[in-house]
């Protein structure tokens, strides 16, 4: 008759010569086969996010996209980004209608920028906007793209970050992972691939250096503590006082 006895965690048969120990036999959680049903596990989920979780997501962009973006009444639009899709928008910011957003709880907007009709604002890799900046119609700000030499062509980015009192021309686009700083200028139709100076300004494709800005200016949207100081500073007259003048 066979004899079995438990012997250092296996279990030895004589008469078959069959010896069976913890390492012939892992656990769920240790060795290539435990590695193989993690990996697996986390195959489904990731199967499962993409099945429900990402048109779950497109949608919710796309109601962003198609349907806030086209709201005539700017108050209305910006209760729903900072309500609805997070958007980080400070005191007296504008977004104007027809801009795209991707990643729209990544994107920061300083007090007192402008971002003007029909831009995209792809914040995948995080954008942030400083205060006081102008962004004309028209303009991209990528965070994200694919690696054309890569075999896979995988995606590759980074955050952008834009400086207070930046102006930014019509159809500019600024590509992932670039810093503009303070007070620099971007020409319209530039494509800025790399960092810009503060107070430098840019253009062209790719965008270069073409002169040094006054740093004495005012903000582009005119906020009067963007003046230097001891600086003397006269309003504009108001539209009744310019018709008083006038009769």
């Amino acid at each position: 008759p066979a004899r079995c006895h438990e012997e250092g965690g296996g279990r030895a048969v004589s008469g078959a010569a069959v010896h069976v120990s913890d390492q012939d036999n892992p656990g769920p959680s240790d060795g290539p086969l435990g590695a193989f049903s993690r990996a697996k596990f986390l195959g489904e989920r990731v199967r499962w996010f993409r099945r429900l979780g990402m048109p779950a997501y497109l949608s919710y962009v796309s109601f962003a996209n198609h349907g806030i973006n086209h709201l005539p009444l700017f108050w209305l639009r910006h209760f729903f980004y900072r309500r609805l899709f997070l958007v980080r928008l400070g005191k007296r910011a504008f977004m104007g209608r027809d801009c795209l957003v991707f990643r729209p709880d990544l994107i920061r907007i300083g007090c007192g920028s402008h971002v003007l009709w029909g831009c995209v604002l792809d914040a995948r890799r995080g954008l942030t906007i400083g205060e006081n900046t102008s962004i004309s119609f028209d303009s991209r700000i990528i965070s994200l793209q694919h690696d054309l030499d890569d075999p896979g062509f995988m995606a590759v980015g980074g955050p952008v970050t834009i400086g207070n009192r930046v102006v930014i021309g019509a159809n500019t686009t600024i590509l992932p992972g670039v810093t503009i700083g303070d007070g620099a200028v971007i020409a319209a139709g530039a494509v800025v691939t790399k960092t810009v100076e503060p107070y430098a300004v840019v253009g062209g494709v790719p965008a270069q250096f073409i002169k040094w800005r006054n740093r004495a200016l005012a903000s582009p949207l005119g906020a009067p503590w963007s003046f230097p100081s001891g600086a003397s500073v006269t309003p504009p007259p108001s539209s009744r006082a310019r018709l008083t003048a006038a009769l």
